[in-house]
Parts: C-alpha cells; structure tokens; sequence
C-alpha cells in the first residue's frame, strides 16, 4: 500500500474537539485552525476514515492556498498527502494529476527540492503498486537519479532507497508481465 511520509512538522491538533474549538475561536482560515485540520484529517486517515480525511484535506488545501499561496512548503505538503489520501481512496487519476503538478513546481528552494523528492519518491511507489515498473524508472532518473550525484543528504538518502526499491521490483516485475499482471514497458 501507499505510505505517505513527510520531514515537516505541524503544530500537533489531532483531535476533532481541537479543531472545532480553534474553527469558533480564531476562524477558518486562521493557520492554527488550518493546522488542526491538517493533524486530523492524518489521525482519521490512520484511523481508516479516509473519506473523511479527504473531506478536511481538501479543506485545508483550499485554506493553505488562500492564505499562504499555492506554492507555500505547507500548501505544497498538504497537496502531497492529499494525492495520498487521493489514492487510498481510488481517485488515482485526480492523485496522478496532483503529483505532476507538484513535481512542476517552480522554485530551487531547499524545501522545494526536498518536497519533489518526497513526490517523485512516492510517484515511483504508485507506479511499482500498478505494476508500472518503466514508468517508475522513467520518474526516478528524470527526478531522482540527478540527487544521487548531489552532496550527502536526505535527498541523496531518498534517492538511494528508491533506486534499491526499482533494483528490487525489477525481476518481480518480469514475473508478473510474464503472467499478465503487470504492463509491458
């Protein structure tokens, strides 16, 4: 299954009373509300609710883009796990298109490279979860490959565990075209 992960930190409000309370005292568009949004739809998606969870991501998305920007690190990561929680859901081509738009983003941030990494890395896992073995390689070595010969660091972290991860799916791929499973690619 998909794992949606992340390296920034939210202020933790992850229970539906927080986020009631901070929607009448500050608004809905106050960041802590927004926050407290965010830190539950994560809880009720851990919790399998995640129709629910969507229903308060896409909430806080739209807030996150009104009040910090559509290219805010936060509006970007909640974007991220929307596409998550997009596919665990079943809507894989809204999440598709989320994930591309992502990786299209502007910006040669430290932040922006680490959330297209993050993206690119969890673009490679939907793609082996589809048995899409050359469509994942095709996002490695466009996004994550040129990490690989960058300065030590989470990126060049990532970008080996998903070069382990293909190397990996390589002959179970082989296997599952050879069944009809998988696509040939």
């Amino acid at each position: 299954m998909h794992k949606v992960e992340t390296t920034f930190e939210l202020p933790l409000y992850d229970d539906e009373a927080t986020w009631q309370r901070l929607l009448v005292e500050q608004g809905p568009d106050h960041p802590d509300t927004l926050a407290a949004r965010v830190e539950l739809a994560i809880s009720q998606a851990g919790d399998g609710r995640v129709e629910e969870a969507v229903h308060h991501l896409e909430g806080a998305w739209r807030g996150l883009r009104a009040l910090r920007g559509p290219t805010h690190p936060w509006t970007l990561e909640v974007a991220r796990r929307l596409a998550g929680l997009w596919l665990l859901g079943g809507r894989t081509g809204r999440a598709l298109e989320l994930y591309d738009i992502l990786l299209g983003v502007d910006g040669d941030t430290e932040e922006l490279r680490a959330l297209r990494a993050r993206v690119a890395s969890d673009l490679v896992q939907v793609r082996l979860d589809r048995g899409e073995l050359y469509r994942a390689r095709a996002v490695f070595r466009l996004h994550l490959a040129p990490l690989l010969l960058g300065p030590p660091g989470p990126g060049r972290r990532l970008a080996a565990e998903v070069e382990a991860r293909l190397a990996a799916a390589g002959p179970l791929m082989r296997a599952l075209r050879w069944l009809g499973l998988a696509e040939e690619g």
